[in-house]
């Protein structure tokens, strides 16, 4: 059974750190027709729920913005831990691999897709932070 409980992250992906192995396709996604760096410099998440299974962190429920589109987005936990990293301060240290899929043209990123390329685009973030 999964419990909600609301939690707190709030993450900017700047968009200047995307990469591919071509360095020609990732200025063409920084370009106009996809993330259009120069007017959306970056990409926002902001939680609102996070669920638990079995006491274990399941997924994270929020809003994500691009191309100053916002909406809802659940991101799976596909990986969570927590750490004391220095054993002269008490709080903890807490890492997690989080991972969505979004339909990219209900954000308007719609180049390409009426060709046939995919409008899926699967998302990886992997944080980490210290307890307060």
């Amino acid at each position: 059974m999964k419990k909600k409980q609301v939690g707190n992250i709030d993450i900017t992906i700047p968009i200047k750190s995307l990469q591919t192995s071509s360095a020609l396709f990732t200025e063409h996604l920084k370009g106009e027709a996809f993330f259009n760096e120069a007017k959306y410099p970056d990409m926002k998440f902001v939680s609102s729920v996070w669920a638990t299974e079995n006491g274990k962190l399941d997924s994270i429920s929020g809003k994500l913005t691009l191309l100053g589109t916002t909406k809802p987005v659940t991101l799976k936990v596909d990986k969570f831990n927590c750490y004391q990293k220095d054993e002269t301060k008490p709080q903890k240290t807490c890492g997690a691999d989080l991972s969505t899929t979004i339909d990219r043209t209900q954000w308007g990123m719609n180049s390409y897709a009426e060709m046939g390329n995919s409008k899926y685009v699967k998302i990886n973030i992997q944080v980490e932070a210290e307890q307060k």
